[in-house]
């Protein structure tokens, strides 16, 4: 097992959080466009799980 001490785990934490705070400075995201992208994604996926139960039921599927 590998030991790690605390102040270099706190230290770890630490990096973890700032580079995630200064991967993308400033960025914003507008609830409106969040929004529609979500239900883009979700439409498409209603759309390919669709796709998927239709070719589960066919013979070529089914006989594999």
């Amino acid at each position: 097992m590998v030991y790690i001490s605390t102040p270099l785990s706190a230290l770890l934490a630490a990096a973890a959080i700032v580079s995630n705070v200064m991967a993308h400075p400033g960025e914003h995201h507008d609830e409106d466009e969040v929004r529609v992208e979500l239900v883009k994604r979700n439409l498409h996926a209603q759309h390919i799980a669709r796709g998927l139960e239709k070719c589960a039921g066919s013979v070529e599927y089914q006989a594999t």
